[in-house]
Parts: structure tokens; C-alpha cells; sequence
């Protein structure tokens, strides 16, 4: 409940702030959206899939049920877990679907309260190089809100995937450069 809260003011917040990087509600319908972040790094592909490997250095915990990243893993194989695991307690947020190595990660679930709303999707996380380093690319298709309220989610999650590419776009340019 406390994180179903923590997404309804993130929508609120969103009203009120900036939409860094290049942020597009691609389509919103009754019982489904998607989204797409698209942010520039400074670095290679290659050291940012790294990074992108490990959720707890770049999620913020604020969105998480433990209200901590560290408790977050990927497990990067055939369905394998992206989970939150904390005081015995435990979350499968997505599936690990399909991997690239150095390019893409594609997980299928639904992430926080959205298993709560009927709701379930595929996020893709892909990175390419560019001239002056690299992007990253965060595409999150949702459906099945069987109260037909996706329109409602969608600003809310907008917010929070914006969120978490901005931030590991900052712990990305902390990584060297080569």
C-alpha cells in the first residue's frame, strides 16, 4: 500500500516538474499505455550494461516496497528474477525474458502495484552507441487494467521509469569513461 501511495504522488509530482531527457508517452488507451526514455550517456554501452546489470546501484529505493535498492537483483538467464528481497520477505517485480549482452535487457511483469491493478507489461532497457558515448533507451508497454483506468497509471509510471533512467544516467557519468 505505502508504494501504491509513493506512485499516486509521483503523478502529482510529475505535474510539477521538469521531464529531463527525451521522455514520450508514446500511446495511452483504456487498458494500456507505453513509455519511452531515451537519455544520452557518457559513456560506452559496453560499461553502462554493466551498470544497467546491477538495479540496487541506480533504482531509487523510495520505489521499492523495502524502501531500499540494495534489496533489489537481476538474475540474468531464462526467467530469471529481477526481485526485492528484504527481512524475509520478497517481490518478483519482473522476468528476465530475453538478454544481449551489452545491449539490450527485456523483462515481462509488472512492476509494483500495478500486479495490484490487473496490469503487466514488457520493459526494455537497450543501449547503443553514439558519437560522444552511448544511450539508453527505457520502453515500457503495459496492459490489462481491467478497471480501464491506464490513463490514470500512466503519467504515475511515466514519472518513476523517467526517474530511474535520469538516475542511472548520473551514476553512469561516474563511471570511467574508457
Amino acid at each position: 500500500m505505502r508504494f501504491l501511495t509513493m506512485i499516486a504522488a509521483a503523478g502529482i509530482a510529475l505535474a510539477a516538474s521538469v521531464t529531463p531527457a527525451k521522455a514520450d508517452v508514446v500511446s495511452v488507451g483504456t487498458n494500456s499505455f507505453h513509455i519511452r526514455h531515451t537519455v544520452p550517456l557518457v559513456v560506452p554501452a559496453e560499461r553502462a550494461y554493466t551498470l544497467l546489470t546491477e538495479p540496487r546501484r541506480w533504482w531509487n529505493g523510495e520505489h521499492s516496497y523495502s524502501l531500499n535498492a540494495d534489496n533489489f537483483s537481476l538474475d540474468l538467464r531464462p526467467g530469471g528474477c529481477f526481485c526485492e528481497r528484504w527481512d524475509g520477505n520478497f517481490v518478483e517485480h519482473m522476468r528476465v525474458v530475453a538478454v544481449t549482452p551489452g545491449e539490450s535487457i527485456i523483462l515481462e511483469g509488472g512492476l509494483g502495484p500495478l500486479r495490484a491493478a490487473g496490469a503487466s507489461g514488457v520493459l526494455v532497457w537497450s543501449l547503443e552507441n553514439t558519437g560522444t558515448g552511448s544511450q539508453l533507451v527505457m520502453d515500457f508497454k503495459v496492459t490489462g487494467f481491467v478497471a480501464n483506468d491506464a490513463e490514470q497509471w500512466s503519467a504515475a509510471v511515466d514519472y518513476v521509469i523517467g526517474e530511474q533512467a535520469m538516475r542511472f544516467r548520473e551514476r553512469a557519468a561516474q563511471l570511467p569513461r574508457r
